[in-house]
């Protein structure tokens, strides 16, 4: 077992709920359910607080950095009904974009799109509902991906996750086809699938569901991404303290589910991959905080390869190397 690489107060004064480096790694931003965003600076093992963002009235749950490609954002999800990107600007962080909807309830999460393409923000809701903002033309427009009279999950919607632009399902694929992989308050993992052509908006229909192996909520899920393995990989973990990673099958068209052994006795919160998209990371445990690893060895399966343990956090803390526990209601 190591430590962590640094322990960080982010002088929040109640739960701190997501954690996230942005691209560079040099700037990392924290929320918190007392409604503020933290931006600090890392430098040389040093955090430096930049700047308290403030603009909701709830619980903030996630943050999520865009690619610098598409310029300074930051966006935000909380209970208060409300997603806010945020911009930087010379004189700090201020709010560029604000959308609400009522009958949405709380916005769970969210999930930039990859890179290459426009800008796109993914948002998951606890009435069941994906949405996505998408930045043209200097506006941000709202559509639909699962909207409230058919909603992707009937209790709420509690992780999505971009699929990489190299993800080739079938030949027919062409640019401007996207897809997105969700999670919720059920045991099902659903993948939805977005067509465009030239001159019309996005049609987005629901693909496939991948096998039902969870026996409860589901928490969080991640698409893989495609440098360092060989097929479509996705992992989820779920309220029954599982974590499973889903591989397609090319050939046949089907998924296989591989469950990680070792995490049946800690509750497990989030799971996220490394750039090269061959290494897993799981935040699991209670208090404390324990991020295990994992990689995938020559026959096939995923093992941990190391655990990460913080054994005394300082008071509203958070590490490098592990996500504080998601407890938002729904």
């Amino acid at each position: 077992m190591v430590e962590p690489l640094q322990t960080l107060d982010t002088m929040h004064t109640d739960m701190v709920h997501d954690a996230q480096l942005d691209f560079y790694g040099d700037r990392l931003a924290t929320c918190s359910t007392d409604k503020t965003i933290k931006i600090f600076r890392v430098k040389e093992g040093r955090h430096e607080l930049e700047q308290t963002v403030q603009g909701h009235s709830g619980p903030v749950w996630q943050v999520a950095w865009a690619n610098p490609k598409h310029g300074n954002y930051l966006a935000s999800c909380s209970a208060d009904k409300t997603v806010i990107i945020w911009e930087e600007v010379e004189s700090g962080w201020i709010a560029a974009h604000r959308h609400t909807d009522p009958k949405a309830g709380s916005m769970n999460t969210i999930a930039w799109s990859p890179h290459e393409d426009a800008l796109q923000l993914a948002i998951g809701t606890s009435e069941g509902q994906i949405s996505l903002l998408t930045l043209t033309d200097g506006q941000w427009h709202f559509s639909e991906v699962a909207h409230h009279d058919d909603p992707a999950f009937l209790n709420g919607v509690l992780g999505i996750s971009w699929a990489p632009p190299s993800v080739a399902f079938t030949h027919a694929d062409v640019h401007g086809e996207y897809r997105l992989v969700a999670c919720g308050c059920d045991t099902e993992v659903k993948i939805y699938k977005g067509t465009r052509e030239q001159g019309h908006e996005t049609v987005w229909d629901e693909e496939e569901r991948l096998p039902v192996v969870h026996q409860s909520w589901v928490r969080d899920v991640s698409w893989a991404p495609q440098i360092g393995l060989a097929a479509a990989t996705i992992a989820s973990c779920g309220q029954d303290n599982a974590v499973f990673v889903y591989s397609k099958d090319h050939a046949s068209g089907e998924w296989h589910a591989q469950q990680l052994g070792d995490t049946a006795d800690l509750p497990v919160w989030r799971v996220s991959w490394s750039l090269a998209g061959n290494v897993l990371a799981v935040a699991c445990g209670d208090s404390t905080g324990v991020t295990k690893l994992y990689k995938q060895n020559l026959n096939g399966r995923w093992n941990c390869i190391k655990t990460i343990k913080d054994p005394s956090p300082p008071p509203n803390s958070t590490t490098h190397t592990t996500d504080q526990p998601n407890t938002m209601p729904v």
